[in-house]
């Protein structure tokens, strides 16, 4: 377990709520599927982005 220094005294931190814990992995990696997930049904309703004419 992981212990912090807050006010001076030594606090132990629950290993699930550290930084870089196996849990904040797992919310980072449910978000990025989330996004790609919203931008496939996206370009379904709306078609992929096409080019522009400018370039």
């Amino acid at each position: 377990m992981q212990l912090a220094r807050t006010d001076a005294r030594m606090t132990r931190v629950d290993p699930a709520h550290a930084p870089g814990s196996y849990a904040e992995n797992l919310v980072v990696v449910d978000l990025a599927r989330a996004a790609v997930t919203g931008y496939e049904l996206l370009t379904r309703i709306a078609g992929p982005p096409e080019a522009s004419p400018d370039a």
